[in-house]
């Protein structure tokens, strides 16, 4: 595994993935947190819009494949990763004593 760790706004991003590269797997978004971890896949038809205008990109069965390189899609994380129109519904969990 490897992970990088985002500040967008008052929210931390961990993005940690396999080592290995493979163009759909789908990295977990996580703020480092206490007693709450709120899941929610980074992915919306506002976000994809946004991508598509701003970002190479290429459709591939169905899906979106982001071809920028790496310090590009980081500046795009940075401005449109803390909006909450770029997630769905999050999943929260709570850390019980």
């Amino acid at each position: 595994m490897k992970a990088t760790l985002l500040k967008v706004g008052d929210a931390r991003i961990l993005d940690p993935m396999p080592a290995e590269e493979d163009a759909f797997q789908i990295a977990a978004h996580t703020p480092p947190d206490d007693t709450k971890l709120r899941i929610a896949f980074l992915d919306s038809q506002w976000l994809r819009a946004q991508a598509s205008g701003q970002l190479a990109v290429q459709a591939l069965e169905g899906r979106l494949l982001i071809t920028s390189p790496a310090d590009q899609v980081t500046r795009f994380l940075l401005t449109y990763g803390g909006d909450d129109r770029a997630y769905g519904k999050p999943v929260v969990l709570t850390k019980h004593p």
